[in-house]
């Protein structure tokens, strides 16, 4: 086992405080805005059994030794006069909080969490995480982990819970520990980037073509005007596909020399298309920011944003929609780096309070390939059972997330078995909900209208040599399925 030098303790020193990597500024700016959001919050939660309640001591001996081996999570972001630093600090006491929960049922608990984990991080006081235990009964316990992706990252997260879990003495340590003191050096790189006259003329160029003349907004109905601030309240609709529907989608990959995300956002943007009625759409996407190797281990935030432009026309096959869809993400993914919050000030488009500039909708595929143990515990649908490993059983607790950071987003989880395990509708903002009780939210509906339209690939969606006009995108129909509004056909 080896683990990474912190030069915070090597004696060496002191350094100026690095600033915010670009990928922080825009959700360190965004977060100040609005303080008491919790949209920027990452979430875990598993259920464990353990003998005796010894679980809070052994939890906190365990988080005060990663808070000590880990610069980065004894960092605060605090406003100075130059600007927002990385403040490390050389002490800090990590926030576990324990609540008595016996007797709630797995409803009310679920959402007791939910709440608590939203309440709000100072993002000038470290620590910007804490871990939270709800004790179920004698040695039952529900664990929530709760941490500002300002900090971190998804990735980051999971590195930590192998590490916690190794510390607990319910798994084995890492055979390599996560390195967090590597991120002020990235922040300083990335930094550099922008002052690279090269590097930065070559993303503009790329940007300007693709986005050039798109719609500043999405064109979906609304259910009543935006408000003047916007708010980050919404609805979390999972569902997940069956192992036929999962095949369909990798055998359209295969045969359109694509991924399962080039056919599962061709699709999303064929429903999006149906919705709205437009032909021209803005999709943000995230992109992992981890290119090189060595990153592959360390904590911090390096997930970027990339803005992908569709073009649903209905005259194309939805193979032709595949093929331009991959021709798009390869482009994205060459100016990938591209820090998607000085791209905004640099491109300075029309900026109206009430919804985010460029993308207001988005795609993502969460991929943690270093944890497939963990997997299924950050699915929003998880398979049933119980795990058991030595000393301890893990049952997958999902603890949603109800506030967005965009007004529409679909988000596919893992892979369990073969199968897409999830892909699912979330964060969908409350003005997209019918009020009228009996009629059921939108999210719903696009969900099941994506369902029958991902089931229908192989025998309506495929090219078909000698078919032109039946296999346009127009014969994708779904209008059977009981929609909210007419789409058109």
């Amino acid at each position: 086992m080896t683990a990474p030098t912190d030069p915070a303790r090597s004696g060496a020193p002191p350094q100026a405080e690095p600033p915010l990597a670009p990928e922080q500024a825009g959700i360190w700016y965004l977060q100040r805005l609005s303080p008491d959001c919790g949209a920027y919050h990452l979430l875990f939660s598993v259920e464990v059994e353990l003998e005796g309640d010894g679980l809070p001591q052994r939890a906190a001996e365990a988080l005060q030794q990663l808070a000590q081996g880990h610069a980065i999570l004894r960092t605060a972001l605090p406003d100075t006069l130059e600007g927002p630093v990385q403040r490390e600090h050389a002490e800090v006491r990590p926030e576990l909080r324990i609540v008595d929960a016996e007797g709630l049922d797995d409803d009310t608990l679920r959402e007791r969490a939910r709440l608590d984990s939203r309440l709000p991080f100072d993002l000038a006081r470290p620590p910007l995480w804490r871990v939270q235990l709800y004790r179920r009964g004698a040695g039952r316990w529900l664990v929530v982990a709760v941490a500002h992706h300002v900090l971190l990252d998804f990735w980051s997260l999971g590195l930590l819970l192998q590490e916690f879990a190794g510390r607990l003495g319910i798994a084995a340590l890492p055979a390599t520990l996560p390195d967090g003191s590597a991120y002020a050096a990235h922040a300083l790189r990335q930094r550099a980037k922008l002052n690279d006259l090269g590097r930065a003329g070559a993303w503009l160029n790329h940007w300007h073509a693709q986005l050039h003349g798109a719609p500043p907004v999405h064109g979906l109905p609304l259910d009543a005007p935006r408000p003047p601030t916007p708010s980050h309240d919404g609805r979390t609709h999972p569902f997940a596909f069956d192992l036929t529907t999962s095949e369909a989608v990798r055998q359209v990959a295969r045969e359109q020399g694509a991924t399962p995300f080039m056919v599962l956002l061709a699709a999303y943007s064929v429903l999006l298309q149906r919705f709205s009625g437009e032909d021209d759409l803005v999709v943000a996407t995230p992109v992992a920011g981890r290119n090189e190797r060595a990153q592959r281990h360390q904590l911090g935030q390096f997930v970027n944003t990339v803005a992908l432009r569709l073009r649903p026309d209905g005259a194309l096959g939805f193979g032709d929609l595949v093929r331009q869809v991959r021709e798009t993400v390869v482009g994205a993914l060459r100016h990938g780096d591209c820090p998607f919050q000085w791209l905004v000030q640099e491109l300075a488009p029309r900026r109206d309070p009430a919804h985010a500039p460029i993308a207001q909708l988005a795609f993502s595929w969460e991929r943690l390939p270093l944890l497939a143990e963990f997997e299924r515990y950050f699915l929003a649908v998880p398979p049933p059972g119980v795990q058991e490993i030595p000393g301890a059983r893990l049952r997958p607790f999902a603890v949603p997330q109800q506030e967005g950071q965009f007004e529409l987003l679909l988000e596919m989880g893992g892979e369990i078995d073969g199968a897409h395990a999830v892909l699912h509708e979330k964060r969908t903002i409350c003005r997209y909900e019918v009020g009228d009780a009996v009629k059921q939210p939108q999210c719903f509906r696009l969900s099941r209208a994506l369902r029958v339209a991902l089931q229908l690939l192989p025998q309506r969606c495929m090219d078909k040599p000698g078919h032109r006009r039946q296999r346009g995108l127009r014969t994708l129909r779904i209008e059977h399925i009981d929609l909210p509004w007419q789409m058109p056909v």
